[in-house]
């Protein structure tokens, strides 16, 4: 797998690269052939002034096509990020410095050690269920972060957070980060020029065909590489309790997504938010009747034995691998999360997180999570629903004195070129 398929995405780079190469000589043919006829007509010069005019405009376009080919290849989307992001909320994410949340410091820290591979230099807390890892230069530097949704702290027990992060990283171990950054590049190289060159283009036809066969290529991957990170975090845990916390994800992890969703649709229209955003959504969540949550997981799964267009295999496919796998290594108990330190992160970073999108009014997020009916599931995005009665407190906080360094190490990222898209 690890050189399989590289090679195939590298045919669809040179199939790509070849149509590119194709646009750039026809590009250049017309300018050459009106500049020739301009010096075979020479002594005509009314008609060599006007080919001469005509071949070096088409000339400028042919140095045009190949900067957007050069544009295309070296930062595809970023010219045309603003027109496809028509996301709600930008990413709700605070860096926080690790030694400020020890607890979960502590237990990456030591299943990387167990795996034998670099720990994150920072962890990037969401409000969701999320958790993954990734690489971004900030301030001139590679930074290694790991996201994780504080929400997957209420879904998940302590051993089952453990195998979770073991999961991911087992991404890291098993080579996946690297190749997944090259093959997302690629297909964005692609998108990029589907949308960018004209149909007359043969740049356009070959993005297709190359785009075409990298979905050939990265939907089975991707497959493959969940099923490799699920044996890694296996040898770790023990297949027991990755299997629970993959079937705690798939029953758990959506219902509370669902109910973030709405508090911040709601928040976002009518300007008032829970003074704990992850509590309330876990409250809401629980009022959704268990039968419709588990309804809602296997909308959001479909055919397990479907696996047409899917980037992760099916859940009981993954569970019934990991039946039997044993603990390689033994790795003493997780101790619990504080709940109040949970709370108080939770309680300090919602106004973080809801600064970005002009929240300035808050409630208790018991009356907040009584006084709504509980989130629909339903895959479709629900309207606000209505304010409560309970009168919210202003609190005169401005972004400004929001992202000033504080004394508790917590760094707010309001992702300031998502506003500027915006003004």
């Amino acid at each position: 797998m690890r050189v399989f398929f590289p090679l195939l995405t590298l045919l669809a780079v040179v199939v790509f690269g070849v149509s590119a190469i194709a646009a750039a000589i026809l590009s250049f043919a017309l300018p050459a052939i009106l500049l020739g006829l301009m010096v075979a007509t020479i002594a005509r010069p009314f008609i060599a002034v006007r080919l001469g005019a005509a071949g070096f405009k088409a000339l400028g376009g042919a140095f045009g096509l190949v900067g957007d080919f050069f544009r295309c290849l070296f930062a595809p989307l970023k010219e045309l990020e603003p027109e496809l992001d028509d996301s709600s909320f930008p990413p709700l994410w605070v860096r926080l410095k690790p030694a400020r949340f020890i607890a979960l410091h502590r237990v990456q820290q030591e299943v990387a050690a167990a795996l034998g591979v670099p720990t994150v230099d920072e962890l990037w807390i969401s409000p969701d269920t999320a958790l993954g890892i990734g690489q971004q230069k900030l301030e001139g530097q590679r930074v290694r972060f790991m996201v994780v949704g504080l929400g997957l702290l209420h879904v998940l027990g302590p051993e089952e957070l453990r195998a979770a992060i073991a999961h991911e990283y087992g991404h890291a171990l098993a080579g996946h980060l690297r190749l997944g950054r090259w093959i997302r590049h690629t297909v964005r190289v692609l998108l990029d020029a589907r949308l960018r060159f004209a149909v007359w283009n043969p740049a356009l036809w070959g993005s297709a065909v190359a785009l075409g066969l990298m979905r050939g290529i990265y939907l089975p991957w991707s497959r493959a590489r969940e099923m490799q990170a699920d044996q890694i975090s296996a040898r770790l845990v023990g297949g027991a309790t990755a299997a629970a916390a993959l079937r705690k994800v798939r029953d758990v992890a959506p219902g509370h997504d669902l109910a973030l969703v709405e508090l911040l649709h709601r928040a976002q229209a009518e300007g008032v938010a829970p003074t704990r955003l992850v509590e309330c959504a876990q409250r809401r969540m629980q009022r959704i009747p268990a039968a419709a949550r588990l309804s809602m997981a296997r909308q959001l799964e479909g055919d397990p034995l479907d696996l047409g267009g899917r980037t992760h295999p099916p859940i009981a496919m993954r569970v019934a691998a990991l039946n039997g796998l044993k603990a390689a290594v033994s790795l003493g108990a997780v101790p619990a999360f504080d709940p109040r330190q949970l709370a108080d992160l939770d309680e300090r970073l919602t106004r973080q997180w809801l600064s970005s999108i002009h929240v300035r009014e808050w409630v208790s997020a018991e009356s907040l999570a009584v006084a709504s009916p509980p989130p629909t599931p339903v895959l479709a995005a629900r309207s606000p629903t209505p304010p409560p009665e309970t009168p919210a407190a202003l609190l005169p906080r401005t972004a400004e004195e929001l992202a000033k360094p504080t004394s508790d190490g917590l760094e707010l990222d309001l992702d300031r070129s998502w506003q500027k898209r915006r003004e």
